[in-house]
């Protein structure tokens, strides 16, 4: 068996173990264990993450980029009518699918994050214009926080680009709470904060500058109308962000009691993070 050729970006620093790490052992793990395996310590059933595993291709965009795009496709094809996703679904046998639909906030708009980041590291605009089809399945009913069953693709199709338009209009659409920022709904990106917001009046601070970052990243792909159209959003939702500044730090975002969460007046979680690394990442907040 012929030696898995060396990836197309290796650094080289003064400690060989980082090298090693970098150039070949963490590129392997996330292809074997994260993409085909779906066997990480806390996702040990096989199953595929819509956002874990865009987040995983989002690794190999330089190194394999054929499995990047490939499996960009694939979470298209978990993508309902209304815009959400299947938060983690099973590739059982003859084709049948098996997953949760959710009110977690964030998932669906891991896939435009995801493209727009494949897009503009290899050049291939060509992605955008491959189609899937959306699942179909009646909505949640109100009270109805997930629903698991077998995922049935819908006869409409959509292409790569317009699965990540409705994504994003999707989120925008669940609307925004008293101080402007995202619902949090049953989970943002942590799902341990499932009852943050479950009632719809908790808000996310992580979320609105993780919607900044999306709508930044992928706007440049659209037409000059919808650019501008999203823009304007991403404008009124950051500047919704920086209200939630708590005095050294950002807050994560509110109960649905209106309670701040990640203040440092909070008798727990009084700082989180990832609110201060995405608003640094979106480049918009003030240095």
């Amino acid at each position: 068996m012929e030696p898995s050729p060396p990836p197309p970006i290796q650094i080289k620093t003064p400690v060989a173990a980082i090298d090693n790490y970098v150039n070949h052992w963490a590129l392997y793990q996330t292809k074997v264990c994260r993409l085909w395996g779906r066997c990480s310590v806390y996702q040990c059933g096989g199953a595929y993450g819509f956002r874990d595993q865009l987040q995983d291709v989002c690794a190999l965009v330089w190194s394999e980029p054929d499995l990047a795009r490939e499996h960009i496709l694939r979470a298209c094809s978990k993508q309902f009518s209304e815009g959400d996703c299947a938060h983690w679904w099973h590739e059982l046998s003859r084709g049948v699918c098996k997953g949760v639909r959710t009110r977690c906030s964030d998932d669906l708009l891991w896939l435009p994050y995801a493209a727009a980041h494949y897009v503009f590291s290899t050049g291939d605009k060509s992605v955008l214009g491959e189609e899937a089809n959306y699942l179909t399945a009646p909505p949640l009913k109100q009270g109805e926080r997930d629903r698991y069953d077998i995922l049935t693709p819908s006869k409409e199709k959509g292409s790569v680009y317009e699965h990540c338009l409705r994504a994003i209009d999707c989120s925008l659409a669940r609307g925004t709470g008293t101080h402007g920022l995202p619902l949090m709904l049953d989970g943002d990106w942590n799902d341990g904060m499932d009852m943050v917001g479950h009632l719809g009046r908790g808000e996310s601070v992580w979320l609105a500058w993780f919607t900044v970052l999306v709508i930044k990243n992928f706007a440049p792909l659209c037409p000059p109308d919808e650019q501008s159209r999203l823009l304007k959003e991403a404008e009124r939702i950051e500047k919704a962000a920086r209200s939630a500044w708590d005095g050294k730090w950002y807050l994560r975002g509110y109960f649905d009691s209106g309670a701040p969460l990640g203040s440092a007046q909070s008798d727990r979680c009084q700082i989180d993070s990832i609110a201060q690394g995405f608003a640094a990442l979106a480049g918009v907040c003030d240095e």
